[in-house]
Order: C-alpha cells, then sequence, then structure tokens
C-alpha cells in the first residue's frame, strides 16, 4: 500500500527535512505555504516503518535545535501513478534541447530531442532545476560549439537526463554516476534508448569517492541535487575538474545560493552567472 507522508516545517530547516524523508520514499515535493512562513512537505511511497521514520524525523529536529513535526501518514488510492506521470508529461523546450516522452515524438527541427519517460529516477526535464541546467548547457554550447576530446561528469545523475544532453550536443563521453543503484540503471536505459550508450558510462557508487569517479578528471561537471551536499562536495568537484572547465550545478534555493557560490569560490572558481526559474536557482561556474 502507498501512502503520502505530510509535516510542515519552518522554512531554514525544509532542506534537512526533505533529505530525511528521501530513504522513506519514491517522491518528495515541498512547498512554501506563505510568503517567508513554513513549508508543507510531502513524501509519496511505500507505508514505512513508523518507528523507524519518527527516529530520523526526531534526529533532525534536534540537529536543529527545533520541536519534531507533526507528521501525518494517509494511505492513497489504489492507483497507477507511474502510468498517470508519464500520461501527464509534455514535451518541453530547453534551450536547443527538446524533451519529451516516447508516447510523445513530436517533429521538432532544428532542436536536440531527448526520449525521456518519467519514472523512477528524478529528472524528465519537467523540474525547474533540470530546466535551469538544460539552459545552461544550451548556453555553454552556444559558446562553445566544438568540445573536441572533452569529458564529462554528472553527478547524482538521476535519470541521467543532463548527462544525455551533454553527450548529444557535443558527443562526447560522459560518466553518469549516482548512489541510488536504481537512477544508474534507469540511465543506461534511457542511453541506450537515446543511442547514446557509447558516450554515456552509467556507474552506482558513492560520489566523488567513487573509485570510477577518482580514476578521471573533467571538463564539464553538472550536478544537480541539493545545497547542502553541494557545499560539502565542492573541494572534491574543485579536484575533479580540469582547468578551463565548467560545472553547472542546481537543487537549490535563490536563497541559499551564496552558500553555493562561496564554497566553490573558495576552491578557486570563478563564479559565471545564477539563473532562477520559480522558486529554484542555477549556477555555472569556470575553473581558471
Amino acid at each position: 500500500m502507498r501512502v503520502s507522508i505530510v509535516l510542515t516545517v519552518p522554512a531554514s530547516a525544509s532542506d534537512a527535512f526533505i533529505e530525511a524523508l528521501e530513504p522513506f520514499a519514491e517522491a518528495v515535493s515541498a512547498f512554501e505555504q506563505a510568503q517567508g512562513g513554513d513549508w508543507r512537505i510531502e513524501a509519496i511511497g511505500p507505508r514505512p516503518d513508523r518507528a523507524k521514520l519518527a527516529a530520523a524525523l526526531a534526529l533532525i529536529a534536534a540537529s536543529l535545535g527545533i520541536a519534531e513535526p507533526d507528521v501525518a501518514i494517509e494511505a492513497l488510492p489504489r492507483k497507477d501513478w507511474l502510468a498517470e506521470n508519464r500520461r501527464s508529461f509534455q514535451p518541453i523546450a530547453a534551450g536547443c534541447f527538446l524533451v519529451h516522452p516516447s508516447h510523445d515524438r513530436p517533429d521538432a527541427p532544428g532542436r536536440l530531442k531527448l526520449c525521456i519517460d518519467a519514472g523512477e529516477a528524478f529528472g524528465s526535464g519537467q523540474h525547474e532545476t533540470t530546466k535551469l541546467c538544460l539552459l545552461a548547457l544550451d548556453r555553454l554550447a552556444r559558446r562553445r560549439p566544438r568540445w573536441k576530446s572533452a569529458r564529462a561528469l554528472d553527478m547524482g545523475c538521476g535519470s541521467g537526463i543532463l548527462s544525455l544532453a551533454a553527450a548529444l550536443r557535443w558527443r562526447v563521453k560522459v560518466l553518469a554516476v549516482d548512489i541510488a543503484p536504481e537512477a544508474a540503471r534507469v540511465t543506461r536505459g534511457n542511453a541506450r534508448d537515446n543511442g547514446l550508450a557509447a558516450l554515456v558510462r552509467a556507474v552506482h557508487g558513492d560520489g566523488y569517492r567513487s573509485r570510477t569517479v577518482r580514476a578521471g578528471r573533467y571538463d564539464l561537471i553538472v550536478s544537480n541535487i541539493l545545497q547542502r551536499p553541494l557545499v560539502a562536495l565542492a573541494p572534491a568537484l574543485a579536484r575533479r575538474l580540469n582547468r578551463g572547465g565548467r560545472a553547472i550545478l542546481s537543487g537549490f534555493y535563490p536563497d541559499q545560493a551564496q552558500a553555493v557560490i562561496a564554497a566553490h569560490r573558495a576552491r578557486g572558481l570563478t563564479l559565471e552567472r545564477v539563473d532562477t526559474l520559480g522558486r529554484w536557482a542555477a549556477a555555472s561556474f569556470r575553473k581558471n
């Protein structure tokens, strides 16, 4: 049985509680209930072990010095949510890219088409952070239409959409990495479906600690995760990024951008621009 898990927390604590819910859920969403007010977080997935869920949320609350939030768990009606999500997925344009589901293959002259079905791994192009990264890749490609012998890394690849976009646009080899084995599996399938299996290698690994990641250096790194891990991973990103390389990062709110920028500037990267879409932001960097 699938359930919804709903809680309301202060804005400053929303990221931490989103991360805490992810192991218990297939999907997590959050939105601001009022300008500058609390955030409502909703997770959808199988019925959780209440004791483990309570312990995880209590740990976060204690670490932040706030009261434990009330949690509402409600059964969802039986429904093929994945099929519903796929049916509602419409083609999305982002710069030179057009992301479309397998059941809708539009005629789009002049655009690079990526076939991605909404599914079990994050990244179908619908989320603002994914679109921000695609737009940043498009801008980079207009400045640098050819990138011979470049290597790219997609850290936290989800569905692999950003890996596929880089491989398709520049015909470069891309290493796609995710801590979730399912994400690596989905990315491999999407690479095959888009004729990019020879360029995109997807692996399950522990971020920059992965031996596969540490074996190389990269001219382009894209990472669409969350603010806290982006900040924590800044030193490792800087070590793996070649001089003259670019990094495109998203998964954070505009008021969190300064923390992400500061962490990467401290490691010698130069900020090129910050973009926002809806309530999300993305930052593009260069390594001199």
